[in-house]
């Protein structure tokens, strides 16, 4: 009985040994590693580059094969502006019936001119308005024209001597005033550059109309025992006739 009794106490008693007993001591933590020596700046090797975003690298090359699919640009324009034909010019022209004339161009469009300037006749001046079509425009170039004209009345009596004998007849008075209007049509041809120095030489026919003033009179008569009187003031004169004219003409 007494080792059964003996076993009986024994048993809590370890029990309670092993629960009193200490716990075991914990590993000691691994020391840090040593720290590395620092190197100077100048040794440090270079840092990356940034990374560039998603698509960056790929935009050259797109834009690249954009561009090759293009048509190249046009050509700078002409100086001056995009219209290469000068719109404003000067000419010099003699002729009949035309006289001499001085005028200023106009072009608005490259095939159609308008003038217009003084005319002198050695009488006296006047004025004229023109139009001219110059459908290819070449160094030498075809022109068609439509003028009028209107010389103002002068005195051209002083260009006829006084009658030397009684038979004359003195026209004088007749020539006291003397002007005229005319239509003319012709065309020609321009040699030289529409841009700027050219001659023309023209040739048409022209509506001539004068009237001749001093020509009034009175002839009293006897018919059957009656006066008769004519009255006869300034008739009117209209012919066509030839026209031609030489020109020198500039645009800048």
């Amino acid at each position: 009985m007494k080792p059964l009794l003996f076993l009986l106490a024994l048993g809590p008693a370890l029990a309670l040994a092993e629960t009193a007993a200490p716990p075991p001591p914990a590993e000691p933590a691994p020391a840090p590693p040593p720290a590395a020596s620092l190197a100077p700046a100048s040794e440090l090797p270079p840092p990356p580059p940034p990374a560039s975003p998603a698509g960056t690298e790929a935009a050259p090359d797109a834009t690249a094969a954009l561009t090759a699919d293009l048509p190249p640009p046009p050509p700078p324009p002409a100086p001056g502006g995009d219209d290469p034909w000068p719109r404003f010019g000067m000419k010099l022209e003699a002729g009949v019936p035309d006289a001499a004339e001085v005028a200023l161009l106009f072009r608005p469009v490259p095939w159609l001119r308008l003038s217009a300037g003084p005319a002198w006749n050695y009488i006296g001046w006047g004025v004229q308005l023109g139009a001219g079509w110059t459908p290819i425009r070449w160094a030498i170039s075809p022109t068609f024209n439509v003028e009028y004209g209107h010389f103002f009345d002068a005195d051209a009596s002083r260009f006829v001597k006084a009658p030397t004998s009684g038979g004359d007849t003195d026209l004088r008075p007749l020539l006291k005033k003397v002007g005229y209007d005319y239509w003319s049509a012709q065309v020609g041809l321009e040699f030289g550059s529409q841009r700027s120095v050219a001659f023309s030489l023209r040739g048409g026919l022209s509506y001539f109309t004068t009237a001749i003033h001093g020509a009034g009179a009175i002839i009293s008569g006897s018919t059957g025992g009656g006066d008769t009187q004519v009255a006869v003031t300034d008739p009117k004169v209209r012919a066509v006739i030839p026209s031609a004219k030489l020109g020198f003409q500039v645009f800048f």
